[in-house]
């Protein structure tokens, strides 16, 4: 239902959720997890929530609504730079512009890394669980806009509270 929400509201960035479970999955190799949460239910609510606007603004706008909403506002601004009339920003633009725009966070949040490297062995199963599903959401954020070649600096923004979560654990 959240996702179908979502993608009513931000269209496919409403998918992140997805990314970040698929990849705190992944990162637990938890396979079994798929089977669990039966995700052709989901996508069939999902769907139900959004296909019926998008079905109403495809029969009213016809193809200016379908150029715009799925040309402009999702390929575009994946394939193209220039969507926003920014300059050219590369895979590791994100990277380079959290650490300050972050600040004074961003020093916790490495700090906080170091010292979950370091004491990885010695923390218990919840701390772990929780450290695994904020770096998954992290790195899901990052990776996901990191590959759009439109890049806005407030769309990693979702990134912030998973690396508060990091910072909590140290």
């Amino acid at each position: 239902v959240y996702i179908g929400l979502g993608m009513l509201t931000k269209g496919p960035v409403g998918l992140l959720p997805v990314a970040i479970w698929a990849t705190h999955a992944a990162l637990n190799r938890n396979w079994s997890v798929f089977a669990r949460t039966r995700p052709l239910i989901g996508m069939t609510l999902a769907l139900a929530i959004v296909l019926p606007w998008y079905v109403v603004m495809a029969v009213q706008h016809g193809r200016a609504f379908t150029d715009f909403a799925l040309g402009h506002e999702i390929v575009e601004r994946m394939l193209s730079e220039q969507s926003f009339g920014a300059p050219a920003r590369g895979f590791f633009y994100y990277f380079k512009i959290w650490p300050g725009d972050a600040a004074p966070w961003s020093v916790l949040f490495v700090a906080s890394i170091g010292w979950i490297a370091w004491r990885w062995s010695s923390l218990d199963r919840a701390p772990r669980q929780a450290v695994i599903f904020a770096a998954a959401w992290f790195i899901s954020v990052f990776l996901v806009f990191s590959v759009s070649r439109s890049k806005v600096p407030h769309y990693v923004l979702p990134a912030y509270p998973a690396a508060a979560l990091l910072i909590g654990v140290f």
